[in-house]
């Protein structure tokens, strides 16, 4: 409807200026059609909260090494800490529609 497409472009918007990049998400649906129109059978699914820029994530994701260095460039240089903190405003203002989608797919010969 409308409203919804309003609140898609909103978030786009939001997100693009936020991450400094053409920001188009696609929901579930959206990546099983791609999917499929590349010839992929979709196997698995999972979704979720997204939890981008969480300080814990970031250590489980990086390492205590790579996230140091991260904490490091945040610490030390504006223009980073600002688009760090910008980037989580926008997560944060669009949290209940935003998530991270994991999908398994095969290629339709057989081959993963």
């Amino acid at each position: 409807d409308d409203s919804s497409l309003k609140e898609l472009n909103h978030i786009k918007q939001d997100m693009s200026r936020a991450l400094a990049i053409g920001f188009h998400p696609l929901t579930v649906d959206g990546w099983t059609n791609v999917l499929h129109e590349a010839s992929y059978e979709v196997k698995q699914i999972e979704t979720g909260p997204i939890k981008t820029l969480n300080p814990v994530t970031v250590l489980q994701d990086e390492g205590p090494k790579r996230a140091a260095k991260i904490a490091w460039n945040i610490a030390t240089d504006a223009s980073i800490r600002s688009r760090v903190v910008e980037t989580r405003k926008a997560i944060k203002s669009h949290q209940h529609d935003l998530g991270y989608i994991l999908i398994r797919a095969v290629a339709n010969n057989g081959q993963a």
